[in-house]
């Protein structure tokens, strides 16, 4: 069995003990799936907002992760050598025609002093 089928198998698995056990309508299951289903996309930096507590009836906890401002500096010098290809994708959930960071809050907040205008996203 090859090693990308045994992952596939277990990906599944999870898949479904996750809907079993929470069901379809969990923002969990939601983001598992949309993950496994859509590719990365290009959004426009103008509709992504930062986690700041949106979400928290959804049970997704406001982001926590805060930087030092010679961390940030070194994050901003990292993301302006790169091109966007190389940029990780924020992971992002839909809410009422914008998108909230769940993962990457601090690269939106770099990306947006950049003035970059489209990042990739999941």
């Amino acid at each position: 069995m090859s090693i990308l089928l045994f992952k596939k198998k277990y990906i599944l698995i999870f898949i479904l003990f996750f809907y079993r056990f929470f069901g379809k309508n969990h923002v969990i299951f939601q983001l598992i799936m949309k993950n496994i289903l859509i590719e990365n996309k290009l959004l426009l930096i103008k509709d992504l907002r930062a986690n700041k507590g949106q979400l928290v009836e959804r049970g997704i906890p406001t982001n926590p992760r805060k930087i030092t401002k010679e961390k940030f500096n070194l994050l901003l010098q990292s993301l302006d050598k790169s091109n966007l290809t190389q940029i990780r994708p924020l992971d992002v959930i839909e809410l009422e025609g914008k998108f909230i960071v769940l993962s990457g809050n601090q690269r939106l907040r770099a990306l947006k002093e950049l003035k970059i205008k489209e990042v990739p996203c999941n």
